[in-house]
C-alpha cells in the first residue's frame, strides 16, 4: 500500500516542492531546470496547471 502513496503525487493537482524527486519530475515534465520550477512556483504558487500556463507565456 505505500508504493501506492508514493506514486499519487505525480497525479497531484499541486507540485510538492518539500520533495526533492517531485520537483525533479515535474522539471523534467515541463523541460525546465529544477532552478527554474522552484522561482516559478515561488511566484504563482505549486498549481501544476498554473505553472504550466505560466511556462507556456
Amino acid at each position: 500500500m505505500r508504493y501506492k502513496q508514493e506514486v499519487n503525487w505525480m497525479d497531484s493537482d499541486n507540485i510538492n516542492m518539500e520533495e526533492y524527486y517531485v520537483v525533479e519530475y515535474w522539471a523534467s515534465q515541463f523541460d525546465v531546470k529544477p532552478e527554474v520550477l522552484k522561482q516559478v512556483v515561488k511566484e504563482i504558487g505549486p498549481s501544476v496547471d498554473g505553472v504550466r500556463k505560466y511556462l507556456k507565456k
